[in-house]
């Protein structure tokens, strides 16, 4: 039996989904993100920043700090075949063994850094935070013990370091420049 104040809304939500046009809903579709990681410094104030994000229609955006500490956002529309193979190492990562927040894998004197990273791939999706993933130069940081990081993560902390060189024309950090990285990133 079907009651009529159910049945009613039931059908004209229907009717409405049937209608109703599909642009608007395939340009939301195609900007959802399958990459976003973002960078939070801890020390006497924190900062975050968007390091950077990957939608699924090819755009990337990051964001870095001018002179005078004002954020400032960039973006780009990556070529085809970079982002079909930036989308195909991702999926390669056994991203199984990600999760949660891993590491410290370097010591900091004063501060630390978060690097989150969440990763949308066909299995789903996994959200891993890394603390203190760069090396620090200094020497009081070379004071204390380091971590090795697992390889699936290391080699996801390599790509998207590697993407945010790519766009952001920055260097890439040197304990990824030994490791598997897209042509022209060594």
């Amino acid at each position: 039996m079907f009651r009529s104040h159910t049945f009613g809304p039931t059908v004209l939500i229907v009717c409405l989904a049937f209608f109703q046009q599909t642009e608007p809903r395939s340009i939301a579709l195609d900007q959802k993100p399958i990459l976003t990681v973002t960078d939070t410094i801890h020390g006497m104030d924190t900062v975050e920043f968007l390091f950077v994000q990957v939608t699924s229609d090819g755009k990337a955006e990051w964001e870095k700090f001018d002179t005078g500490w004002k954020r400032q956002r960039s973006s780009s529309v990556l070529v085809a075949e970079e982002f079909a193979s930036i989308v195909q190492r991702l999926n390669s990562i056994d991203m199984s063994k990600l999760s949660g927040e891993m590491g410290p894998y370097n010591t900091y004197t004063d501060t630390a850094a978060e690097l989150r990273i969440r990763v949308s791939t066909p299995s789903g999706e996994t959200d891993v935070s890394i603390i203190n993933p760069w090396p620090c130069t200094l020497p009081s940081c070379s004071l204390g013990k380091k971590k090795a990081m697992p390889v699936e993560l290391k080699t996801l902390f390599c790509e998207v370091s590697a993407l945010r060189s790519q766009v952001s024309g920055e260097p890439l950090p040197s304990s990824c420049k030994s490791t598997n990285t897209p042509p022209g990133k060594k």
